[in-house]
């Protein structure tokens, strides 16, 4: 499916062939340049492609539900004190947590137990 897209990117977007958009090959591209992104219509989409978008919507809901049902139990586990709240971070594949003001922004740190977090 990358491949595809990435195809499909080349011939829509007008940006030459598949190795013009990665030619070394790996999935990260550096650039130099901003992203100029632009919103598609939905209701524009061929039909086979708005089901896919429409089932990814769906699936994307659904994950948002089930993250906040995890991130609520780990919370109430934890039982941050007054002011202060637990941030997450799933990158890399991940799971990271962070003690953090009601009002800041997580910060990367080494992996931590988290019967650890919840001795303090």
């Amino acid at each position: 499916m990358i491949g595809h897209s990435r195809r499909l990117g080349a011939r829509c977007l007008g940006d030459g062939d598949q190795a013009s958009l990665n030619p070394k090959g790996n999935d990260m591209i550096k650039s130099e340049t901003k992203a100029n992104w632009q919103t598609i219509d939905t209701e524009t989409l061929p039909a086979p492609i708005a089901k896919q978008y429409a089932h990814y919507k769906e699936s994307y809901a659904e994950m948002k539900a089930e993250r906040k049902a995890f991130e609520d139990a780990v919370t109430d586990l934890i039982s941050p004190p007054k002011g202060k709240r637990i941030a997450f971070g799933y990158n890399f594949g991940k799971l990271s947590v962070a003690l953090v003001d009601d009002d800041a922004k997580p910060a990367s740190k080494s992996s931590i137990r988290l019967a650890e977090l919840c001795r303090r």
